[in-house]
């Protein structure tokens, strides 16, 4: 398929956070949307985490517009942010995409001198004033947010969700004449709409097809892999120079209620059988699929591959692979809770946080793993088999 009848859209969300190591990924996606060619780039409420400054200074390295057709700088009598729309030639057709966001999430800004405005009204003005054969609109809100706009709205053919990740069999909607489609789960899907004119000349838009990106299905580019590899090279440096600061934190983190961790060995005093079950599972192994693919020091995805980490009310969590190496990987403790008291006083205190579906989705949740499933994974690690 050439360019001419190809429309490339990242629908947002792709980074969020402050700081150099953030900065530095956000750079790094910006890169890779330009290889890929891009053609333009909806912001989402994590994007604005980065700050309207930095937002600003990515936007002019990036070969793919950013549009936000309702933020608005005060400093510019109230005009657009960003560019408020696109329009593209594509198969003879004119083709307008405009992108909003729901201002109930503009507390992500923090900058009072920008201000997100009604969204319907900024679509409905677009749609007066910029001639177009067919409407896409990205919207960036929550499903039932971005119903209730559509059922207020004419003329939207195909509606984005930016907010809403693709979860296995619920991947498209319809709501009158407008498809509406899920945005990608964190770079590991893709979505492909095909859309058409039928005899009458209104749009005709087959279902989406959902793919994921998997090695055998997408191979790595090598220009991409590069960038990444670089990236992930410098991470590496950057943390092992924040190593010394980890270890001043740790050693000054004081558990507000007594309670700290322990790791597996404490465990396996009294629990071993328990432990060499748990040695079979992929919990035992966590952190290891992190380290194949360098991302051992990725703070967005490190707290759900070891024990402790992050936990302001307990002492001992995991903190560093060679500081605090106890609590590596998805011990006991990270479903049970720190074991400390229990350990001093097995019959007095006895350990244990009740594991609910609750204690797995704090990290087996929609974005990470949506194809998860509680009662069909529960028995890979729950030791039902092992006799008490």
């Amino acid at each position: 398929m050439g360019k001419e009848h190809l429309l490339v859209i990242n629908a947002g969300d792709n980074f969020s956070g402050k700081g150099e190591l953030a900065w530095k990924k956000a750079e790094l996606i910006i890169k890779v949307n330009n290889l890929m060619g891009t053609d333009l780039i909806a912001l989402g409420a994590k994007e604005y985490r980065v700050g309207a400054e930095k937002l600003s200074q990515l936007a002019k390295s990036s070969c793919a517009p950013f549009i936000c057709a309702n933020l608005k700088d005060h400093r510019q009598l109230d005009a657009p942010y960003f560019m408020p729309f696109l329009r593209f030639e594509r198969g003879g057709r004119k083709i307008l995409v405009v992108s909003v966001i729901d201002p109930a999430i503009g507390r992500y800004l923090k900058d009072d001198r920008l201000e997100l405005t009604d969204p319907l009204a900024a679509v409905r003005r677009l749609q007066r004033t910029i001639s177009h054969d067919v409407f896409i609109l990205i919207a960036n809100a929550q499903s039932a947010v971005i119903e209730t706009w559509l059922k207020q709205l004419n003329g939207i053919d195909l509606a984005i969700m930016g907010r809403y990740i693709w979860l296995m069999g619920n991947k498209c909607k319809r709501l009158g004449p407008t498809m509406m489609v899920a945005n990608n789960n964190r770079g590991k899907t893709m979505c492909y709409v095909d859309l058409d004119l039928d005899a009458n000349g209104r749009v005709r838009i087959a279902k989406p097809v959902y793919w994921s990106l998997k090695k055998d299905t997408a191979p790595k580019d090598p220009l991409v892999a590069a960038l990444v590899a670089d990236y992930q090279d410098w991470e590496g440096r950057y943390h092992y120079d924040q190593r010394s600061q980890r270890l001043r934190q740790a050693n000054a983190d004081k558990p507000q209620s007594g309670r700290f961790y322990l790791g597996k060995d404490w465990c396996r005093r009294c629990h071993g059988a328990y432990i060499a079950d748990w040695r079979q599972t992929r919990h035992a192994r966590a952190l290891d699929s992190l380290r194949r693919k360098k991302r051992e020091f990725d703070p967005e995805c490190l707290p759900c591959h070891v024990t402790g980490m992050n936990d302001k009310k307990a002492g001992g969590g995991f903190a560093d692979a060679v500081i605090t190496p106890q609590t590596a990987n998805v011990q006991c403790e990270a479903c049970h809770g720190p074991a400390g008291a229990h350990a001093l006083g097995p019959e007095k205190n006895v350990v244990v946080d009740k594991v609910t579906e609750k204690t797995c989705r704090r990290c087996h949740n929609r974005e990470t793993d949506p194809n998860f499933d509680y009662q069909r994974d529960l028995p890979k690690v729950n030791h039902s088999h092992i006799k008490r």
